[in-house]
């Protein structure tokens, strides 16, 4: 099992399908204890598991994957145990859970397949800590912050087109978020963190939660999408029953061709259940176990913000000069 860099533990950080991973990798650069090693090659664990003393599961995105990847990294570190697996797993547990969650939560129905698969994922890796393994599971809210495409851009672009807004009591369930930064943050503690294993930890920003029309409202402002509308109910329901279906139909066939970003963002019932769901996670465990701080939410708004405007700019730029060079071509 290599060390890397003298003095500093090889952290293999295992990718695919959301952001976090190159966050993480990011901050385990600049710390003094750790050396990543960002695996997107799900065929390559096997090979890269070795020379790793640590890992971090962050596998998402479709359930099959999501699973096949948790059993084979599980199996293969039962060949080369690592010091310790922290595998990332997800709020949608608690399904259709309301009020304040915690750890010990019951988990709840309905379940789509994404939940279903977090949570089996979640059983094989207490189980690898039941055959001896040392692993963490962390449950993070929605990861907010500079490229998050599904709640900083999504949301952002359904904001200036005018499909977001105002919801009315579509839009008055709990507002759970976790900046990424903060999100590595407790990744890395629970690393080192001592008598955890076997432990899950929910990670969501500790501050006093809005609503998510009240976020609506702060985050469109931010970003000069206003005046800020209000969305009826007959639109809404029209968008998720009728719209999002036709929508997702087209992003498929543009995909084939490499056009996805054509296809306007599909309101889905899964994104507008989350506006709606009454639920608050309870990450007072990771606080005092872990010592977690997180970002005031206006700073994250703000942040977030600045990294859209910046992005805008940029492709606009990038289009404007494209377009030049047809011109003259």
């Amino acid at each position: 099992m290599s060390t890397g860099t003298p003095g500093k533990q090889t952290v293999l950080v295992i990718g695919g399908g959301e952001f976090i991973d190159t966050r993480l990798a990011q901050a385990l650069s600049v710390s003094a204890l750790y050396e990543p090693v960002l695996l997107r090659t799900h065929a390559d664990l096997r090979a890269a598991l070795p020379k790793a003393a640590m890992v971090v599961n962050c596998v998402a995105r479709r359930p099959r994957t999501i699973l096949a990847v948790t059993q084979a990294l599980c199996d293969a570190a039962r060949r080369n145990p690592p010091r310790r697996i922290v595998h990332l797993s997800s709020m949608a547990v608690y399904g259709a859970a309301t009020g304040v969650v915690d750890e010990a939560t019951e988990l709840q129905a309905p379940l789509n397949d994404y939940a279903r698969a977090r949570i089996e994922a979640e059983s094989l890796v207490l189980k690898y800590v039941a055959d001896g393994g040392d692993a963490v599971i962390i449950r993070p809210s929605c990861m907010f912050g500079p490229e998050s495409e599904p709640w900083v851009s999504r949301i952002a672009r359904l904001l200036l087109s005018r499909r977001l807004g105002d919801l009315g009591p579509f839009g008055d369930g709990t507002c759970n978020l976790i900046h990424v930064d903060d999100l590595a943050a407790v990744i890395i503690l629970a690393l080192s963190a001592a008598n955890v294993t076997g432990e899950i930890f929910n990670a969501n920003a500790d501050w006093p939660r809005p609503t998510w029309n009240e976020f609506l409202i702060r985050f469109a402002q931010a970003i000069g999408a206003t005046p800020i509308r209000r969305i009826s109910a007959l639109r809404l329901r029209g968008e998720v029953k009728l719209v999002a279906p036709l929508l997702r139909g087209a992003a498929l066939a543009a995909s084939r061709v490499g056009a996805s970003n054509v296809v306007p963002d599909a309101l889905t019932p899964t994104f507008v259940g989350t506006l709606q769901q009454a639920i608050t996670i309870d990450s007072a465990k990771a606080s005092a176990r872990l010592g977690i701080h997180y970002k005031p939410l206006d700073e994250m708004i703000s942040e977030a913000a600045q990294w859209w405007r910046a992005q805008r700019v940029t492709r606009t730029h990038a289009a404007q000069a494209g377009f030049s060079d047809k011109t003259s071509s």
